[in-house]
């Protein structure tokens, strides 16, 4: 955005500002361009939004946040939520199943509405601290700079829970789906399949192959030749080699010692002699 002046890094020592990280996009990427906003931090990450033609799919079913019960002023707000509405609710029905599900709609649409509610404050936060950032480098002074500070303070407080759900559900997700062939196994060996994968290799002749089959048969090649041998001895060659080597042979008595049954006493032995706590 040429209109506003915005920064990257911020030097509190020397009260300095630059502009250190950027995208560097093609220019048949342009038209994909979404828009690129800057984080909040000192060194501020820097964000690139594309446009995705693929079909992402249907959403997945809705989950109740739990990071609402962590924070004490929400958990009461629901829990007056519940108590009007059994208040107003109970006996107006006789299936107690069908007043536990309007509970559940009713208690839904209101845990929604008190979500958006805290994103909202999260993104007006984020907006407060953009623009106190904005209006440093005209002079705010250091009553500006302490207003920045505790803004940003606050702001860190509420990503920090956020990360925290974050890997909460990330944990949950791992133990629902941990040895189940569902999505997340999935995944998992497809992220080991490509990592084994081979798009491209060198041939003899210096061409680069990409074909599958082509890639196939250069290994194929490689180990034909590797375990070939360059020498083909004559087989009567095996007999006189032999024949020299003098391997020596049983006598009858050691034959019959060895076919003998072994002994009780010879089994008992070999078990107490074997180390404890190992299977045979």
């Amino acid at each position: 955005n040429l209109q506003v002046s915005e920064f990257t890094f911020r030097a509190c020592l020397h009260h300095s500002r630059t502009k250190i990280d950027f995208f560097l996009v093609s220019k048949s990427l342009m038209k994909s361009v979404r828009g690129c906003n800057l984080g909040l931090s000192d060194h501020t990450p820097v964000g690139l939004s594309l446009w995705c033609l693929e079909d992402l799919g249907r959403r997945g079913r809705w989950r109740m946040n739990i990071a609402l019960l962590k924070s004490d002023l929400l958990r009461k707000e629901i829990e007056q939520i519940i108590k009007e509405f059994l208040e107003l609710n109970v006996g107006s029905v006789e299936a107690t199943a069908t007043l536990w599900d309007a509970a559940k709609a009713y208690l839904r649409g209101r845990l929604i509405a008190i979500s958006s509610r805290v994103k909202k404050a999260r993104v007006q936060k984020e907006e407060l601290v953009k623009e106190l950032e904005r209006r440093e480098p005209q002079g705010g002074g250091e009553e500006g700079l302490q207003e920045l500070l505790e803004a940003k303070f606050e702001l860190n407080s509420i990503y920090h829970e956020k990360a925290k759900y974050a890997l909460f559900r990330l944990r949950q997700n791992q133990y629902e789906s941990g040895e189940k062939a569902g999505k997340l196994l999935v995944s998992l060996v497809w992220r080991r399949e490509v990592q084994k994968w081979i798009p491209a290799i060198r041939l003899e002749s210096g061409d680069l192959a990409t074909d599958p089959r082509d890639i196939s048969g250069a290994f194929l090649s490689f180990y034909e030749q590797l375990y070939s041998s360059d020498v083909s001895p004559d087989p009567s060659a095996y007999g006189r080699f032999l024949a020299e080597v003098g391997i020596p042979r049983l006598t009858q008595s050691e034959r019959e010692h060895l076919d003998a049954p072994i002994p009780a006493a010879e089994v008992h032995s070999a078990i107490h002699s074997m180390q404890q706590g190992k299977s045979p």
